[in-house]
């Protein structure tokens, strides 16, 4: 295995899958969280380099990463493709509010996911204050890493943009 393989497997734990698996790669699953224990869930194992979401898809669910990482892709206007971030166990994502996924997903090594039902979860949300609450940390954990992401991006592009300067005058 590469070395960024063993740095990913060093970031999750396969021990923190909460269930079996069928060989299917699907069961019905309660959710470990125990603010989503009223939400029934589906675990879902992927392989390697097996897509999720696709960008531009409607969103249907939301997913909790169990096991495993995955990558979050965005394709790029010449064709390339952009890796934005690695979710690890305890992340979750598909809270798109455009109703429509901004990211593609895939397993960047093995990985399992709950998924639950959007309709379903923004339900629950709206009439019970603890699972609302809990999900406004989640939000607000993402805001921290796209903020911490964008300086870094920010800061890379600073000596290219120092070196177009000094070309152009």
């Amino acid at each position: 295995s590469s070395d960024w393989q063993d740095s990913v497997l060093s970031l999750t734990n396969p021990t923190t899958s909460p269930t079996s698996h069928d060989t299917s790669g699907y069961q019905t699953h309660v959710a470990d969280c125990d603010f989503l224990r009223d939400l029934p869930g589906v675990s879902q194992t992927l392989r390697r380099g097996e897509k999720l979401v696709h960008e531009g898809a409607p969103v249907k669910y939301v997913y909790h990463v169990t096991r495993g990482a995955l990558r979050v892709t965005q394709l790029l206007h010449d064709g390339g493709r952009y890796i934005s971030r690695l979710l690890v166990p305890g992340d979750y994502f598909g809270f798109a509010s455009n109703h429509r996924y901004i990211h593609s997903v895939e397993a960047a090594i093995a990985a399992v996911v709950v998924r639950y039902s959007k309709p379903e979860l923004d339900q629950l949300i709206e009439r019970d204050p603890d699972v609302s609450r809990e999900f406004l940390k989640i939000a607000c954990r993402e805001l921290v890493i796209i903020a911490k992401h964008a300086v870094l991006l920010g800061a890379r592009r600073a000596p290219e943009r120092r070196s177009e300067e000094h070309t152009s005058e």
